[in-house]
């Protein structure tokens, strides 16, 4: 974390970056001291926590006033202290807590896997994409994945069936650990083995997801199509480096949605494309979906 005033900067452990977020709205000590035992901190690290963003001036510590003129004495003092929310740092700082804090990067990086703020896999998609399938009700989908990992952990705990494929041995007894009954991930070193192992299922999938090693991958594209629903969706990831799968899924009558924005583990923007048929018509878990962070989003903490 960097003073908004100084060049400074301090490293601050994991597990009070929640508390910080909540000192976004100014707090009693009562309610701070309650929000760090909810975040799991005990009491001599939330005081010397909040000693050190006072110090930094990050945050502001002033008493409570007991009459009208001291309420207004304080509240000019508390005004002309208070960090300028036209100042460009302002705005870098709550971009940076909406990325690294509310959709979990500073997690994932801490990881070096995919995960959301509550610790649990998340694709390695676009953060819009992300969004999109939290929309989405999935408990009657059946899912093929070409290229394993924190995906199939994802789509595990939520769809009907998913079966993948991965070419890397270690890899692949890595993701296997664990996996529910409804889920499977072949083994295929070989381009040819590896593009055509959705036929081995012997049917049609709701969504298939293209996230193959780049030595693979533009083969899997019409094995693809041959599998997916009429009324399906086939994922593209990086799908601006791939321009044949793009074309190739498009000619096919599939229509092409972009959802391109930050991603986990990146340091720039990624392309998640979404390729739909004309039928194409998931069930929503609700009519009103709220984004991470949005002015009616409720935590899940």
């Amino acid at each position: 974390m960097t003073s908004p005033d100084s060049l400074r900067t301090v490293l601050l452990q994991e597990d009070t970056l929640d508390l910080i977020v909540g000192l976004r709205e100014p707090k009693s000590e009562k309610d701070l001291f309650r929000l760090g035992r909810r975040c799991g901190l005990d009491v001599p690290t939330i005081e010397s926590l909040v000693e050190l963003l006072t110090e930094l001036h990050i945050i502001w510590i002033v008493n409570k006033p007991k009459t009208f003129r001291q309420k207004q004495r304080h509240a000019a003092v508390f005004q002309s202290q208070w960090w300028d929310q036209n100042d460009l740092a302002y705005i870098d700082i709550r971009m940076h807590q909406t990325l690294q804090v509310l959709y979990g990067n500073a997690k994932s990086l801490c990881n070096q896997f995919p995960v959301s703020r509550e610790g649990s896999a998340i694709p390695w998609f676009s953060y819009p994409a992300i969004e999109f399938l939290e929309q989405l009700d999935l408990s009657r989908t059946e899912i093929f994945e070409y290229g394993s990992g924190a995906s199939t952990l994802y789509f595990a705990s939520r769809c009907k069936k998913i079966v993948s494929v991965e070419h890397n041995l270690s890899w692949h007894a890595k993701i296997t650990k664990g996996l529910p009954g409804h889920s499977s991930v072949m083994l295929a070193t070989q381009a040819d083995d590896y593009s055509t192992s959705i036929y081995r299922s012997a049917q049609l999938f709701d969504l298939i997801v293209i996230d193959a090693a780049p030595q693979f991958r533009n083969q899997c594209a019409a094995p693809a199509i041959d599998c997916l629903k009429p009324d399906g969706a086939i994922i593209l990831d990086d799908a601006s480096c791939y321009p044949y799968i793009a074309e190739t899924l498009t000619r096919a009558g599939l229509i092409r949605i972009d959802l391109i924005g930050p991603a986990p583990l990146e340091f720039h923007v990624q392309c998640t494309a979404l390729f739909v048929t004309r039928d194409f018509n998931p069930r929503r878990k609700s009519a009103i979906y709220q984004p991470t962070g949005s002015p009616y989003w409720v935590s899940p903490e």
